[in-house]
């Protein structure tokens, strides 16, 4: 506020000089945490023009973002360990358009607005974890992944499933669902979510781990935003100050965002949080929100 400083803390800052090989740097090892078996999530927010889907995709081969750079990272590790383990990986790619509806931005382009059929609208239905099956579709985690509903998995059902066998397939794979993203509704894009559903097999033991992990680039909060932007944000915060706080019940059923991402936050689980902040001095209230946000507590 005014004529106050405000103090937070965060794991790193990075300035506007930054490239997105550090911010890379931070998430790296993430990658490696989902091969082996832990639930994840990379998550950018922040006010409008923040810089939030420039971290995330970026441009060209020296300035592409982090989820190009996971990507990489994540076939790299499958080609190094392919004398040991199988690792199959599937891709579901989801838009978050309110508190309860998503859309599919892997289906036909004509399910996504339809006069007779509507918005194409994937469900997100919890599991019990002994229950999950090695189904391509089914986004379970193995025993010793994390989720903070313990013995819950979350399942998309409804949206299309593509299994990838390169990073190229992959990344083509999401930049057609980017372009696909807006098209659900009468709105611009919101919030979209990659998911990524990982099984490694052991060649020697036949031991499966099955894991997930959620790239999520979300809309922009602030003043300026859609109602149901704003709603999701402020669900997202108590999903946090809640995780941070231990709080026996976490609120992640209030909305589609939270719910979709549930077994990727809070518990053993493995969580980054990017805030993007702009310079401008416009959004300084904007900022602070998110900052506060981004900065509650561990969870």
């Amino acid at each position: 506020s005014q004529g106050k400083d405000d103090s937070f803390r965060f794991g790193a800052v990075f300035g506007p000089d930054c490239i997105q090989a550090e911010i890379f740097a931070e998430a790296k090892g993430l990658v490696q945490s989902a091969v082996d078996g832990y639930n994840v999530l990379v998550m950018a927010c922040g006010p409008q023009r923040g810089g939030k889907t420039h971290t995330m995709m970026g441009s060209g081969h020296e300035h592409r973002g982090l989820v190009p750079r996971v990507f990489e990272e994540l076939f790299q590790i499958k080609e190094k360990d392919a004398w040991r383990a199988e690792l199959e990986v599937d891709v579901q790619m989801v838009e978050v358009l309110d508190s309860i509806k998503m859309g599919d931005l892997l289906g036909h382009r004509d399910h996504h607005r339809s006069p007779s059929k509507g918005v194409l609208a994937p469900s997100v239905r919890m599991v019990p974890q002994d229950s999950a099956t090695a189904s391509a579709a089914t986004f379970a985690r193995s025993a010793g992944a994390g989720s903070a509903s313990g013995a819950l998995n979350v399942v998309v059902d409804g949206a299309v499933t593509r299994r990838v066998g390169t990073r190229q397939e992959l990344l083509d794979l999401v930049k057609e669902g980017a372009s696909n993203a807006g098209r659900a509704g009468e709105n611009d894009p919101q919030h979209v979510v990659v998911l990524l559903n990982l099984s490694r097999r052991n060649l020697a033991t036949g031991a499966v781990t099955r894991s997930k992990m959620a790239l999520a680039d979300l809309a922009g909060m602030g003043q300026f935003a859609h109602l149901d932007v704003s709603a999701s944000y402020k669900s997202l915060e108590e999903v946090l100050r809640a995780l941070a706080a231990r709080q026996q019940r976490v609120p992640f059923r209030d909305h589609a965002l939270t719910q979709v991402l549930q077994d990727c936050m809070g518990g053993t689980a493995k969580t980054l949080l990017l805030l993007a902040l702009p310079p401008e001095s416009a959004s300084r209230q904007d900022s602070l929100r998110g900052i506060s946000m981004a900065s509650c507590g561990t969870w």
